[in-house]
């Protein structure tokens, strides 16, 4: 075996855990819960698949907003700071009492898209003009912020952001363990757990010196990283994902982008036909000529994930990283989703222990 994969991992990951989401109307826990963090890294280190390593600084807001709207960066920061303020003046002004509740979530008004068409044919307004609030959001409630929120979403997308650094020094991978997760998250929207795009700071930092790839095997389509990355000719996007028509986050953007593509595969999607949909974007990464490849690595295709609708076991996920690694590419993994607490370490050890062979 050879050495193992360099991590980078922060502690923050902890301090962000809503204790609550609506699924379909009922009040259930919420998912992206910290033990995520805390069962992949476990089992990887057991079998000696990855060498940890804690970031020791914050990357700069400045560079935070390379990828994401200002005034969006800044409104994530003031809820976080002023979330007990914001929960108790809501408590008055609806006669629910001045008690703020311990560790309070602030969940931000939802504000609908600018959009031209319906369904799959949908594009967001992305000015940035100063003026132009109405295009910041939350485009669901499963975003919400706490007064430690934004300490452990700039955490998490630091951790990407050093990733791609150690990439540009030489590492051929490097694994980010990101936590909150991002590819849900726009140039100036939240939603799915997520709220900075940890992979999209990621490649604007690389494709300064290059040409990208965001793969994103995530189940749920990654809006957020397509949306970002719409009209950049330096980065390519391609997304498999359970079909947006009967599955989050319902719809799709469109582009008249020859790179990026997003493969919608059926609900029920067994591991033969999730491996050919994978050889096709391979293919076209090849076309792409790229030069840096990011994964958004999602466990949440595994057939008893909580939340999610392929039937993929757990044999499939080595060789979904063969295919990945016969690339040859320089990788960045950046963690997404997966919710199976029960199986999430072993499906980590399963992708990770081709990497290492």
């Amino acid at each position: 075996m050879s050495s193992s994969i360099y991590t980078l991992i922060s502690p923050t990951y902890t301090l962000h855990e809503p204790p609550n989401e609506y699924l379909h109307g009922v009040l259930v826990p919420y998912f992206d819960v910290p033990q995520r963090v805390d069962v992949i890294r476990d089992a990887l280190q057991e079998q000696r698949l990855i060498a940890p390593h804690v970031i020791k600084d914050m990357m700069p807001v400045s560079a935070i907003e390379d990828t994401h709207n200002p005034l969006f960066v800044q409104r994530i920061r003031d809820v976080s700071r002023d979330v007990e303020q914001l929960v108790r003046i809501e408590f008055e002004q609806y006669n629910m009492g001045a008690a703020v509740p311990e560790n309070p979530y602030y969940y931000d008004r939802v504000f609908p898209l600018q959009a031209q068409g319906a369904g799959r044919q949908l594009f967001i307004n992305r000015s940035n003009a100063p003026n132009d609030k109405a295009t910041m959001f939350s485009f669901d409630n499963t975003a919400p912020i706490g007064n430690s929120t934004w300490d452990a979403v700039c955490a998490s997308a630091s951790v990407a952001y050093e990733g791609s650094k150690a990439l540009e020094a030489g590492r051929q991978q490097v694994y980010a363990l990101c936590r909150p997760p991002g590819h849900h998250a726009g140039t100036n929207f939240m939603g799915g757990f997520c709220y900075l795009n940890n992979a999209a700071i990621a490649a604007n930092y690389l494709k300064q010196s290059g040409r990208v790839t965001i793969l994103d095997i995530d189940y749920h389509y990654g809006n957020g990283t397509d949306e970002i990355f719409l009209d950049d000719q330096q980065v390519q996007v391609i997304s498999l994902h359970g079909d947006v028509a009967d599955d989050y986050p319902y719809y799709q953007y469109t582009s008249e982008s020859t790179s990026n593509k997003a493969i919608n595969l059926q609900l029920g999607t067994t591991d033969t036909d999730y491996l050919a949909a994978l050889e096709d974007a391979c293919h076209d990464i090849r076309k792409f000529r790229t030069h840096w490849l990011i994964i958004s690595l999602g466990f949440d295709t595994y057939e008893k994930d909580p939340i999610s609708s392929f039937k993929l076991t757990l044999d499939v996920y080595p060789e979904i990283a063969k295919r990945i690694q016969a690339l040859n590419l320089p990788t960045l993994y950046v963690q997404e989703g997966g919710y199976d607490l029960t199986m999430l370490g072993e499906m980590a050890v399963r992708f990770f222990t081709p990497l290492t062979e």
